[in-house]
């Protein structure tokens, strides 16, 4: 019994070395490896269930049940009959909640689906990361969890996503903030998906009553819908805001209608606007504590119920420093092609001959 016993634990030894050999070989660490990735996969996904039933409401669509997420408003005080201000928020707080309140809003069905090979898709354009751009835009890939050279790569497919498209993709990295120069793909990627968003957004507005405007004023307009559509959900009527585009002598002034996002040159009748229309009084400016990466929203809205009554010029406030940056409340990263060129090139070895 005792030679048993001794025989046994040596067999038990034995067992358990093969055992650990057997753990730390080459297939069993890469089955680890993937039992991890989805681990971690399934633990954000049940993550991300919690919060959006915790941070959403249900309600009956047409019959079924369905999760609504509940956004806060923007915080508006009464100053007086038919007068409103809006402040202490950072720009890029409003715009952020503007895009989250319009992808909310518009339609999601048909969003993204990867082309089959048919005799049309020879006409359309071939996406590089095709794949890639659709786990982003579907929400099943994180924009954190992307490699530097992967997303560099889908840089040059961003033109050709539609508008919704670049509005989900940008939605659901609106809360990734890359740090440091080492994230230059990922500062680039964001910047040139906020370009593309901005301008689709300007262009979707007045695309009809302006379609010759350049890409920089519709970057600016594109930049303020989105803060008008964040602070329209506190102010329900009227329903129609004054809004400009362009500067100086080539300003226009249309009135848009943020619920239906179109907009028209003549001033809302009385059957299409209870109150006349709201009009925007900007006076916002740079944080100082944010070394001018912020601006600090501030604006005095008035009802107006005569055409008369409203300002016949825009007023815009100072946009020092980096205007690019700052024309997007600090959503849009600034333009960092310079340094990324300067970068590239640093890296670089010579190899003495000449390329053409």
């Amino acid at each position: 019994q005792a030679f048993w016993c001794e025989c046994s634990s040596v067999d038990a030894q034995h067992v358990f070395l093969i055992h650990v050999r057997a753990m730390f070989s080459s297939p069993k660490v890469i089955q680890g490896t993937a039992l991890r990735r989805s681990g971690t996969g399934m633990f954000r996904a049940r993550k991300k269930l919690v919060e959006n039933e915790e941070a959403g409401e249900h309600v009956f669509v047409n019959g079924a049940q369905k999760l609504v997420a509940r956004t806060p408003t923007i915080p508006v005080v009464r100053i007086a009959t038919g007068k409103w201000w809006i402040h202490g928020m950072y720009e890029e707080q409003v715009i952020k909640d503007g895009l989250r309140r319009l992808d909310t809003a518009w339609e999601e069905r048909g969003l993204f689906s990867k082309r089959e090979a048919c005799v049309s898709s020879d006409r359309l354009p071939r996406l590089v990361c095709e794949g890639l751009l659709a786990d982003l835009v579907a929400g099943e890939r994180s924009l954190s969890d992307v490699h530097k050279t992967d997303v560099a790569m889908a840089q040059g497919d961003l033109t050709h996503l539609t508008m919704r498209q670049l509005l989900r993709l940008r939605v659901n990295s609106l809360d990734y903030a890359p740090q440091g120069d080492d994230n230059a793909a990922m500062h680039a990627f964001l910047a040139k998906t906020d370009k593309l968003l901005f301008e689709h957004l300007g262009q979707q507005a007045v695309g009809n009553l302006l379609p010759h405007l350049s890409p920089k004023s519709l970057f600016r307009l594109g930049v303020d819908l989105a803060l008008v559509t964040a602070v329209a959900a506190s102010l329900v009527a009227p329903s129609w805001w004054v809004c400009w585009v362009g500067h100086g002598a080539e300003a226009r002034r249309f009135f848009l209608h943020p619920a239906t996002f179109s907009s028209t040159f003549c001033f809302p009748s009385s059957q299409e606007s209870t109150c006349g229309v709201f009009e925007i009084a900007d006076n916002s400016k740079v944080c100082h504590h944010s070394r001018g990466k912020h601006r600090i929203i501030d604006w005095k809205v008035s009802a107006h119920v005569d055409q008369r009554t409203l300002c016949r010029h825009r007023v815009v406030p100072e946009r020092g420093g980096n205007a690019a940056a700052q024309a997007a409340g600090g959503v849009a990263v600034g333009p960092r092609e310079e340094f990324i060129l300067h970068q590239a090139i640093a890296g670089m070895k010579k190899i003495g001959s000449r390329l053409w």
